[in-house]
């Protein structure tokens, strides 16, 4: 985060940025709706992608499939919409309940209590309790990179500032980051990244899906018998087309 954000003291003759009727880290409705839109389209992009690729495989596999093995092929691919509603939606629920652990595991962040920073818990608490949203959890990264995020829900979030963040910044500086993160919060759009995973993740497993694919085809090709060279090399033709795919 850039220390150049505005920052703010907590002086009671003039409320801070963030105080509730502040609007600093109050509802901002244009910006609840955008989330709204931006969610909706995290859910929708998934299912897009499934059947997008379904409609390669039948539009573009299968003729490719027929033309290699010589031979007609008359099934197509189907992918129920009410099973694939139960995962990707499933998928959803348990990021949207389990994301924000995952994202501290992963960058290697750890959950303080307010006994190890003090000083930084209070600022947070303080900041909440101005912006009228639950406390967050509070987690520290040992880096030398200043850096601030936040992750999870605003009932259920956590707030993660890195050592070298904390080293580099003001008193002021340092609530001027937090207040930013619990904007994020406030605002729900570090709900929408914590769920944002899921389209990564249905690509990941249909790139793991097209390899037993083409390990299958390169199997049933080679077991085919017949058309010697000419049915090998349209073979080798038909991997390369999934390869690229």
């Amino acid at each position: 985060m850039s220390p150049s954000i505005p920052s703010f003291g907590s002086d009671e003759r003039s409320p801070p940025r963030g105080a509730p009727g502040s609007g600093a880290l109050g509802a901002d409705r244009g910006l609840r709706i955008r989330m709204l839109v931006a969610t909706a389209l995290v859910v929708a992009l998934p299912f897009a992608f499934v059947y997008a690729f379904v409609f390669l495989i039948n539009a573009v596999g299968l003729p490719l499939l027929e033309w290699a093995n010589e031979r007609p092929y008359t099934g197509e691919v189907y992918v129920d919409p009410v099973f694939l509603a139960v995962v990707v939606l499933g998928g959803l629920a348990v990021q949207y309940r389990y994301g924000p652990r995952t994202v501290l595991r992963s960058v290697g962040a750890r959950r303080v209590s307010a006994d190890e920073y003090p000083e930084l818990h209070a600022a947070v608490t303080r900041l909440a309790a101005q912006a009228d949203v639950p406390g967050p959890d509070v987690a520290v990264k040992h880096t030398e990179i200043p850096n601030a995020f936040a992750v999870g829900t605003p009932g259920d979030g956590t707030v993660v500032v890195t050592t070298g963040l904390l080293d580099r910044l003001g008193d002021e500086e340092l609530e001027a980051v937090l207040a930013h993160e619990l904007s994020h919060l406030a605002n729900r759009d570090a709900s929408l990244m914590t769920v944002a995973w899921v389209l990564p993740t249905v690509t990941y497993y249909l790139a793991v899906l097209a390899s037993y694919v083409l390990y299958g085809l390169v199997r049933f090709l080679g077991a085919g018998g017949g058309g010697g060279g000419n049915r090998d090399g349209r073979g080798l033709l038909v991997g390369l087309v999934v390869i690229t795919v």
